[in-house]
């Protein structure tokens, strides 16, 4: 009978509308209501839920100019539960976007505080870079004047004591030539005194001594100039090599300062790729941590809501429990059988949906009874023809006016 009744949805909800109004203790049957006080009291509910949806519209806007985005979730999803028309729908729509609007923006804040922390670091690192830069420069500088220094120094050195040496042999051939002088004159004064019976043979030698002394100053001069000759070529064999030395110097500078130069600039390459590689590790790092961060505020505020309706739930099955009230009728058309009919509060059975009563019927005297379940209770009604007829079996023994049917339990369907 049940299932039969159930193919009338419109008899059914006005059956809950007017069991929002009926008393949940009368258990007999209730006189009809005027179709205007029905629907005057539909009116209201509609005006409840509109203050009801305003106030968490109004609730949620405000949490989000405070930026307390968990307390603007919870208003809007507690808006959600009031909205009954497409306008409602659209607000609520756009309190989302206004949510999502002020994370953007909040979000934006946040990185444009951030851009400008990395620039005033970049600046002081560049400054830093260019102060040490300064320093090694100045530092070059410094090292190339000490060995241009050592270098005048060693080459004064080498000119010095090549002037010495110079004005040594010089001395050495006016020694020489000194004796060789004396060694001469010696050998004329004695010539002059020999006696006349050796002129001619003295002129001989005198003359062939001048021409031994003419060949031997020829010889001693072009000695002398092949000295000279050597030690000039000497010398521009010396220049050449501390000219050379120098030229090689200049170059292994020249290498030197361009390796340095090679190794700053790789140095310096190597800096900026670590600091990008930094940077974009920092973003990466932020990136996950603001992800990971939204996922916990979602299965946060996800978590709530499902404490919540949970909490809601147990506290319409405990009203549910302690507000439900069966009764025993029978039906025309029962062939004599009793059935049990009852009403639930509409508002805790809204909250769960499908719900199973556990009951037993008692005749007098009778402690044991009989037990059963009402599957899917809708709870509209205390007569036969406008809520659930649940057949008892057994039939109770006693007569319909004297069973009294208890409440055991309320559960959700299937539980």
């Amino acid at each position: 009978m049940s299932a039969a009744w159930s193919a009338r949805p419109v008899a059914a909800m006005l059956s809950a509308m007017l069991g929002l109004i009926v008393p949940d203790t009368a258990l007999a049957a209730d006189p009809p209501r005027p179709a205007s006080r029905l629907l005057d009291m539909v009116d209201r509910l509609n005006q409840l839920d509109k203050q009801d949806f305003g106030s968490a519209i109004a609730e949620a806007e405000r949490c989000t100019a405070q930026r307390n985005y968990a307390c603007a979730d919870a208003a809007i999803a507690r808006a959600t539960k009031f909205a009954n028309d497409a306008s409602d729908a659209s607000r609520l729509e756009e309190t989302r976007r206004a949510v999502a609007r002020e994370i953007e923006r909040q979000r934006a804040e946040e990185r444009e505080r951030e851009r400008q922390e990395d620039l005033a670091r970049e600046r002081e690192e560049e400054e830093e870079i260019a102060r040490r830069r300064s320093e090694a420069r100045t530092e070059t500088r410094r090292s190339n004047e000490r060995r241009a220094a050592e270098q005048r120094a060693q080459r004064e050195a080498r000119e010095r004591r090549y002037a010495q040496e110079k004005a040594e042999r010089d001395a050495r051939w006016a020694a020489e030539r000194a004796a060789i002088d004396a060694r001469f004159k010696a050998q004329a004064a004695q010539l002059a005194t020999q006696n006349a019976e050796r002129a001619a043979r003295a002129q001989a030698d005198r003359e062939r001594a001048e021409r031994e002394r003419q060949q031997w100053l020829a010889n001693n001069r072009a000695q002398a100039e092949r000295s000279q000759a050597q030690d000039q070529q000497r010398r521009q064999q010396e220049q050449a090599q501390r000219d050379a030395e120098e030229r090689q110097r200049e170059r292994e500078r020249q290498e030197r300062e361009r390796r340095e130069q090679q190794e700053r600039e790789a140095r310096e390459r190597q800096e900026r790729e670590q600091a990008r590689q930094a940077e974009l590790e920092r973003q990466r790092q932020a990136e996950q941590a603001e992800r990971e961060r939204q996922q916990r505020e979602r299965e946060a505020a996800a978590q709530a809501r499902r404490d919540q309706e949970e909490r809601e739930r147990r506290d319409a099955l405990a009203t549910l429990r302690s507000g439900t009230r069966l009764a025993a009728r029978q039906c025309t058309g029962g062939e004599g059988r009793q059935f049990i009919v009852g009403r639930v509060p509409g508002d805790a059975k809204g909250k769960v949906g499908c719900i199973d009563v556990e009951y037993s019927v008692h005749c007098p005297g009778d402690m044991s009874g009989i037990r059963g379940t009402a599957r899917n209770f809708q709870g509209l009604g205390t007569d036969c023809y406008m809520g659930d007829t649940v057949p008892i079996s057994p039939t109770p023994a006693c007569k319909v006016e004297q069973v009294r049917v208890e409440v055991r339990d309320v559960r959700q369907c299937g539980r």
